[in-house]
């Protein structure tokens, strides 16, 4: 009905060549216009790493849909004990990342080889045409005692509307919206892990806005595919004002996910 499909099927195919096509051609895509800070977000990985130097390890770390990202600048003197690696699905970035990165990957994570003691994401993970086998590449390639964070938006309170829908009209929102509680709730007592894709987001027919093009249907109950040998640790950050706590809370994934 609201054209969410399963990761593998033939319309979630079509969708990634089509979201390749338009980050390949996008003209006003902020991502791609600076370089990115996240510090609040990147400071509990940088803690983790920073521990690691302190017993005498140098550090291997990949980024997820990098972008033009700015963490191997805010390493500061850690950054000479730490291998950085990005990947991304666009090569639009390829000059900046060559300068800040050991080395780059620009092909699915899926198709990457090797371990690392810290893998993350910084408001990538909304935008994953496969997160079910995104999530599991993710954690294959964990060294023992790894770390995988993940930090973006969640889209499983009631009533929410995810951005890449809002061109839907107000009658079709209120039918998603109950569609969505409906879904999540089935999760919620005991179904499988849902991992939404949405075929038909708003940056394929409507002008570019932020997160448009965040296909994904992030929920926080969808983390249970990491099965019982893996424990979720939710990274609460410090917050001045209990709306930006409801925020935390309601509207952010944070997590830190590591084999028990």
């Amino acid at each position: 009905m609201f054209s969410c499909t399963n990761e593998d099927s033939a319309t979630a195919a079509a969708l990634r060549r089509r979201m390749s096509q338009f980050y390949s051609a996008v003209e006003d895509y902020t991502a791609f216009a600076k370089s990115s800070s996240h510090p609040a977000f990147w400071e509990p990985i940088k803690k983790e790493i920073a521990e690691r130097v302190r017993q005498g390890k140098r550090c291997r770390v990949l980024e997820l849909g990098a972008g033009r990202t700015g963490f191997a600048d805010s390493l500061g003197p850690l950054r000479t004990q730490v291998e950085f690696h990005a990947q991304d699905i666009t090569d639009r970035n390829r000059d900046y990342l060559v300068r800040h990165a050991d080395k780059v990957f620009f092909q699915s994570v899926e198709e990457i080889e090797g371990s690392y003691d810290v893998v993350f994401s910084t408001f990538a993970w909304e935008h994953v045409g496969r997160p079910r086998a995104t999530l599991s590449a993710c954690l294959r390639l964990l060294a023992s005692g790894g770390s995988l964070y993940i930090v973006s938006p969640r889209y499983d309170f009631p009533g929410y509307i995810p951005p890449s829908a809002r061109h839907y009209t107000k009658a079709r929102q209120a039918a998603l919206a109950m569609w969505l509680a409906a879904r999540r709730l089935r999760v919620a007592l005991g179904g499988g892990p849902a991992f939404l894709v949405h075929a038909e987001p708003a940056c394929l027919s409507r002008p570019w806005y932020r997160d448009a093009d965040a296909i994904h249907w992030v929920s926080r109950l969808d983390l249970r595919a990491v099965g019982r040998e893996y424990q979720v640790e939710d990274i609460d950050l410090p917050a001045s004002s209990w709306r930006q706590r409801a925020w935390q809370k309601c509207a952010l994934l944070f997590v830190r996910i590591r084999r028990r």
